[in-house]
C-alpha cells in the first residue's frame, strides 16, 4: 500500500504543558459542486496555487503558527470548560499592522512576542502580503476573504508613509472619522460585518474618549467538503462529555468518505478535505482513557507534524457532529501574559502613527477578537475579526470501518502548502 503523505508544517517547538489544547487552523474553501470518490472536485479544473514559497513567507508562517499555539494555550487557561474558536492568523495580522507604528523597546517587545524579532519590518510586511495573496489563490472555488482597515480620529493626521505602507502590504482601507459622532462606531462595525458576510457583528462595543485608532483584520471562509454528507443520513445520537455524561448531538454520516488517517495509542488523527484538497480540517480525537487536556499536555509541534506525516489515505464511514460556535474575547490580558505587557502601559511608544500626538502618549488599550464557525453537511463557514484599539494617555495504523467522533475533540483548519494556521478550536459540548 502506498502512503499518501501530507505536507507537515514546520513550527518552533513549543511545549504545551498542563493546559487543555485545541488548534483549529481553518483555511476556508468553498466548493459548490458535488464530488465523487473517483473524481474529487477541483483536481483538474481547479488546481491549487503551489508556486514556491519565499523564504521570508516560510519564516513568517513558522512564527505565526508558533504564536497561534501559544495564544490558544493562553486562552485555554481561563476558558478550559468552554468551546473555543479563534483565528490566530487574524490576531497575528492585526498586531503586525500595529507593530509598524511602534518604536524603540515597544516594537522590540511586540516583535519578540510575535516571534519575528530576527526579521526586519520590511521582511515581515512583504511576507504577510505574499502569504495573503497565495492563500487567496489556493482554491478558486473557495470563498476566502482577508481584509484590513485602519480607522483614526480625524482631528489628527497620520505619519507620512504609514498609510502608504498599510495600503501597499496589507491592502488596507484607511479612513479618518469623527470618533465623537455615534455613527463612527456603526461605520466601523458595518465594515466588519460586510467583510465577514454578516457573521461578525458589533465588534466595537464602545469608542472611548481616549481611543484614537483601530487597526482591524477580518477573515471570512466558506468551503464545501470534498465529500459531502447527505442531510438525510444525519441522526440524533449521544455525544459523550468529558465528565462521563452525554448530550444529544446531530451526527452527520458519510459511508464513503476519503480522509487521511493515523492511529496512535493515545489518539486518532483525521484529516477531512475541503474543495480541491488544499484546505482541510484536522481532528485530534483522544482515546484510551485520554482527554483533550491530557492529550495536549506536553504536545510539541514536531510531534504533531510527525502524526500528520504518518497519515494514510483511507475510505471509511465517517460520523462527525454538526455544530456552531461563537466566541468573543478581549485578548489584552492574554497577550500581556505572553510577554506583550509594555505596549499596554503608558510607558509604550507608538511614535509611528500620528504627527500631532507624541508616541509616548499612545498605548495598546485593548485587542478585541470575535469569531464564528458553523459545520454542517455541506462544509464549513467561519469568520473572525480582530480590532487593536490604540488609546492615548489623557492626552501505528489501524484501518477502521467506522470513525465516530462522538466525544470531545480538538480541531484546526490549515492549508497544506503554506502550512499556515487560520483557525483553532475545541469542541467539548456541541449542545452549548
Amino acid at each position: 500500500m502506498s502512503l499518501d503523505k501530507k505536507d507537515s508544517f514546520s513550527m518552533k517547538t513549543i511545549n504545551l504543558s498542563k493546559i487543555t489544547v485545541v488548534f483549529f487552523a481553518l483555511f476556508t474553501s468553498l466548493l459548490f459542486a458535488q464530488c465523487s470518490e473517483e473524481e474529487p472536485i477541483g483536481n483538474q479544473k481547479n488546481p491549487p496555487d503551489l508556486r514556491p514559497i519565499s523564504g521570508s513567507t516560510e519564516a513568517l508562517v513558522e512564527t505565526s503558527n508558533s504564536f497561534a499555539i501559544d495564544l490558544f494555550q493562553s486562552i485555554r487557561q481561563n476558558k478550559a470548560d468552554e468551546n473555543i474558536f479563534i483565528s490566530p492568523l487574524s490576531v497575528d495580522i492585526a498586531l503586525h499592522m500595529a507593530v509598524n507604528g511602534a518604536t524603540g523597546e515597544t516594537k522590540e517587545v511586540m516583535k519578540e512576542t510575535l516571534g519575528v524579532a530576527e526579521m526586519s519590518d520590511e521582511e515581515v510586511n512583504q511576507a504577510a502580503k505574499l502569504l495573503i495573496e497565495q492563500l487567496l489563490s489556493m482554491d478558486q472555488e473557495v470563498a476566502l476573504a482577508i481584509a484590513n482597515s485602519i480607522w483614526f480620529r480625524d482631528a489628527f493626521t497620520l505619519q507620512s508613509g504609514f498609510d502608504q505602507l498599510i495600503q501597499e502590504h496589507y491592502d488596507g482601507r484607511i479612513e479618518g472619522l469623527n470618533f465623537d459622532n455615534p455613527e463612527a462606531k456603526e461605520t466601523i462595525n458595518q465594515w466588519v460585518e460586510d467583510q465577514t458576510q454578516g457573521k461578525i457583528q458589533n465588534l466595537i462595543q464602545q469608542i472611548k474618549d481616549s481611543d484614537v485608532m483601530f487597526l482591524i483584520n477580518a477573515i471570512y471562509y466558506k468551503a464545501n467538503w470534498q465529500y459531502q454528507f447527505d442531510k438525510s443520513e444525519t441522526r440524533e445520537a449521544p455525544f459523550y462529555l468529558g465528565d462521563g455524561s452525554n448530550v444529544t448531538a446531530s451526527l452527520m454520516s458519510n459511508e464513503a468518505t476519503k480522509v487521511n488517517y493515523n492511529y496512535e495509542e493515545e489518539l486518532q488523527i483525521i484529516e477531512i478535505p475541503y474543495g480541491n484538497g488544499q484546505f482541510n480540517m484536522v481532528i485530534l480525537l483522544p482515546q484510551g482513557g485520554n482527554t483533550v487536556a491530557s492529550l495536549m499536555d506536553g504536545l510539541t509541534i514536531d510531534q504533531l507534524s510527525n502524526w500528520l506525516e504518518q497519515t494514510d489515505t483511507l475510505t471509511t464511514h465517517l460520523m462527525i457532529p454538526k455544530f456552531k460556535t461563537e466566541f468573543k474575547l478581549d485578548m489584552s490580558d492574554v497577550l500581556k501574559g505572553m510577554g506583550m505587557e509594555l505596549p499596554f502601559t503608558t510607558d509604550a511608544n507608538f511614535g509611528g502613527f500620528f504627527n500631532e500626538i507624541p508616541g509616548e502618549k499612545l498605548f495598546l488599550d485593548r485587542v478585541i477578537h470575535q469569531a464564528f464557525i458553523e459545520v454542517n453537511e455541506e462544509g464549513s463557514e467561519a469568520a473572525a475579526a480582530t480590532a487593536v484599539a490604540i488609546g492615548v494617555e489623557s492626552i501505528n495504523l489501524e484501518r477502521p470501518d467506522l470513525i465516530r467522533v462522538d466525544r470531545p475533540f480538538a480541531y484546526f483548519i490549515r492549508e497544506k502548502h503554506t502550512q499556515a494556521i487560520l483557525f483553532a478550536g475545541t469542541m467539548l459540548n456541541p449542545a452549548n
